[in-house]
């Protein structure tokens, strides 16, 4: 309603994490504000499927969260956890970021501790808004677009880091199989990139996307609501099959970008022609 109000159409979605969900649902619903979309580290949906699990969905694990999710809050705050747990954080904010710098390296970043802690303080701050936090996440667990991803017909550019626990690489490799953008989506795969990715290279990303914005845009016709649904299994084996010809065209950018540079520019020196000197020191990091 606001988008109509203001008369926005053909916008440029950025979206982050859990955002990837929701950019890809106003892509569906409404094609006409969405002209261009950079999605970052997300997943298309049943996020429970991919979510901590780099290696592949681990048998179980999806119905553990979505129970933990829908009962587990109602009984932390009934045994007094959550006010504990949010004191300790409150009075002890420098300890808990220095042992949280201990515990996120582990996930593949050192940079995030004191963001991490706050956020958790903020998810804690109150009972109601520690439930509906938590009904939040579950409500992601349930959402399903992959069989309307075909649909979304606009350019689109994802990024994800190997490293990333949180929304494995995985998902982002799915994505732009499965996206009907017009010559395919491009895909941007960092070895050194967190779930933070974007907070830890800032410049990176931004140079990436400048890139991938300031190309001719190529529009498809977006079928929107109107794009006829397909079953479940059938929209996975479209995925798996589109994935196999991406790979398969692609193979610098499926073996990552550091490996591509290298194919392309034994020692650097081509890339170095090619680009000027900050893009390709950029670039070679």
């Amino acid at each position: 309603e606001v988008a109509d109000e203001l008369g926005l159409k053909g916008c440029t979605l950025l979206c982050w994490s859990t955002g990837v969900q929701v950019g890809l649902e106003v892509a569906w619903r409404r094609p006409d504000l969405v002209g261009q979309m950079v999605l970052l580290q997300g997943t298309s949906g049943e996020a429970f499927e991919s979510v901590l699990q780099p290696f592949g969905t681990l048998p179980g694990f999806p119905t553990l969260m979505a129970v933990v999710l829908k009962y587990g809050p109602k009984v932390l705050v009934k045994v007094g956890f959550r006010t504990t747990l949010y004191s300790i954080l409150s009075n002890n904010t420098a300890l808990c970021e220095r042992i949280s710098g201990l515990v996120s390296w582990v996930f593949g970043t050192d940079f995030m501790a004191p963001i991490l802690i706050r956020y958790t303080q903020d998810i804690m701050r109150s009972d109601s808004h520690f439930i509906n936090y938590c009904k939040y996440i579950e409500a992601l667990g349930r959402h399903k677009l992959a069989r309307f991803l075909p649909g979304i017909q606009v350019p689109a550019l994802i990024m994800t880091g190997t490293p990333d626990c949180i929304t494995p690489a995985r998902c982002s490799y799915d994505l732009a199989a499965a996206l009907g953008s017009p010559g395919g989506a491009e895909l941007y795969d960092d070895v050194a990139g967190s779930h933070y990715y974007i907070f830890e290279e800032p410049h990176k990303c931004a140079r990436r996307m400048v890139e991938f914005l300031e190309k001719p845009v190529v529009r498809g016709a977006s079928k929107g609501l109107k794009h006829k649904s397909i079953p479940k299994k059938e929209a996975l084996r479209r995925v798996r099959v589109a994935r196999a010809r991406w790979l398969a065209r692609r193979p610098d950018e499926a073996a990552g970008p550091q490996r591509a540079r290298a194919r392309r520019s034994p020692g650097g020196g081509a890339a170095s022609r090619r680009a000027p000197k900050s893009v390709a020191a950029d670039r070679g990091g």
